[in-house]
């Protein structure tokens, strides 16, 4: 049996290169997760998976037909690695079988390439509960949550729970929530309801999934979400994710946010970040400690290494409701959270240097709000 297709090349190498994100060529454990599943038959589907999870693009085509069915493994980076160095044009791929497998050939304009490939049988997918919980959500608004928060989620293997994303819509509002022990960032808005959406939910989306969905650049008008006990199905234009979710409960994140903070100063976004980069060169390296000290009208940031004795400090115009206030940060934490704030002017509150700082964009109708522990100042 014979089986010929057509296909763009950017369409082709646009659909692996994003399910490809799931895929570790040097998987020891199950080889064949180290391959593209290809499935033919009234359309195009390519898959990659992890033990985790696996994603799914459909890829527009000519000559599928539901009379002939195909399915195998083939090897991703040969593949990816081949077509990034070819020009636009329209490719034929040609399956092949020779006994009880198929041999897979991409033909161009100047010649070919033979691709290895393998049996399917090994390729295992994960999927979704009988019954999950359907919820649509305009593109919009997930991204728009993801890509304000993702970024602080952690990274420790031993609190798999915190390398997610915590989502919820309540009542007319979405939150997105991620945070380690130092930072913390939480964007809250009301949705824009529409008649394709329902459903109050809470999910907590691992950070890799998020990743992808920032990566790939969701462009549908409205993302499905299919939450079950265990996993979580994504479906968006051509695309579909099901990935398995974190076990456990996501913290009370709202019970560390201080309501309390009573001093508040207003500096210059692009300044702040400008000068903080220009210090924290001259940051001792086992503490990255940059300590601010604020006056009416003046914000010192001061980097120094005794063991080197260098320093560096800077002033920025500030407007603070406090005569002299002094607290200390870890410069990557601070930047990191200085950098999400993307207006002309920020807001930091304080309550006193022990406690966690806030930070905000000047306009609170954007909803978003940054937490970050304070360094213990030795003097």
């Amino acid at each position: 049996m014979k089986l010929e297709i057509t296909v763009s090349k950017n369409e082709l190498l646009s659909k692996l290169k994003a399910v490809s994100k799931v895929i570790n060529p040097s998987n020891k454990f199950i080889q064949a997760h180290g391959f593209f599943l290809f499935e033919l038959s009234e359309e195009f589907n390519v898959t990659g998976a992890d033990e985790s999870g696996n994603i799914t693009a459909t890829i527009e085509c000519m000559g599928c037909n539901e009379e002939t069915t195909i399915k195998l493994l083939v090897e991703s980076k040969t593949l990816l690695e081949g077509l990034k160095e070819l020009p636009e044009q329209p490719l034929n791929l040609v399956f092949e079988s020779t006994g009880n497998r198929f041999d897979f050939t991409v033909f161009h304009q100047s010649g070919k390439y033979k691709i290895q490939s393998m049996d399917a049988d090994g390729f295992s997918v994960i999927k979704n509960d009988v019954l999950p919980k359907l919820v649509n959500i305009l593109s919009v608004d997930l991204m728009h949550g993801i890509k304000s928060v993702y970024q602080f989620a952690g990274t420790d293997d031993l609190r798999p729970i915190m390398s997610t994303v915590h989502i919820q819509s309540n009542k007319g509002k979405y939150s997105f929530c991620a945070a380690t022990g130092a930072t913390l960032s939480l964007i809250e808005f009301m949705k824009d309801p529409t008649p394709n959406e329902f459903a109050d939910f809470e999910l907590v989306l691992p950070i890799k999934v998020a990743k992808i969905l920032t990566e790939i650049s969701v462009k549908a008008g409205m993302v499905s979400l299919e939450i079950g006990e265990k996993n979580v199905g994504i479906n968006f234009g051509e695309f579909r994710i099901i990935y398995r979710l974190v076990e456990g409960s996501y913290p009370n994140f709202r019970s560390v946010i201080p309501l309390g903070n009573d001093k508040k100063l207003i500096v210059n976004t692009s300044d702040m970040i400008s000068a903080l980069r220009r210090t924290s060169v001259f940051a001792n390296k086992a503490s990255s400690l940059v300590m601010l000290n604020a006056s009416k009208s003046n914000l010192k940031l001061t980097c120094k290494d005794v063991d080197y004795d260098q320093l560096a400090d800077e002033n920025l115009p500030v407007t603070f409701n406090e005569d002299n206030f002094t607290i200390g940060f870890a410069t990557s934490h601070l930047l990191k959270c200085l950098e999400s704030i993307n207006t002309e002017e920020l807001k930091m509150t304080f309550s006193d240097p022990t406690r966690a700082c806030l930070i905000s964009p000047d306009d609170v109708n954007l909803g978003l709000l940054i937490l970050i522990m304070p360094l213990q100042i030795n003097v």
